[in-house]
C-alpha cells in the first residue's frame, strides 16, 4: 500500500480566554495573520488546565486539493 499527501482546508473552532469578543478575535488574528501557535485541546471548558488559546479537536474538511502527491510505500 502507498501513502499519499492530500492537501485540504480544515475549519475548526478556537476557544480563547479574553475579557471581550474583540480581545478574543485579536488573539486569533494579529495584523491580518492567523496565529498558528496554539494547542489542540479536548478539555472541557471548566477544566483548570484549559489553555488561554486552544483549538477544538473536532474539525471539518471544507475543501480538498486536486493535486495528490505520493509520499512513500508503507507496506
Amino acid at each position: 500500500m502507498k501513502l499519499f499527501r492530500v492537501e485540504c482546508q480544515v475549519a475548526a473552532t478556537a476557544y480563547v480566554k479574553a475579557n471581550t469578543p474583540e480581545e478574543a478575535r485579536a488573539a486569533v488574528v494579529a495584523e491580518g495573520e492567523i496565529d498558528t501557535d496554539y494547542d489542540v485541546s479536548g478539555l472541557p471548558f471548566d477544566h483548570e488546565d484549559l489553555p488561554d488559546f486552544s483549538v477544538s479537536p473536532a474539525m471539518t474538511i471544507v475543501s480538498v486539493d486536486d493535486d495528490v502527491e505520493e509520499v512513500e510505500d508503507v507496506d
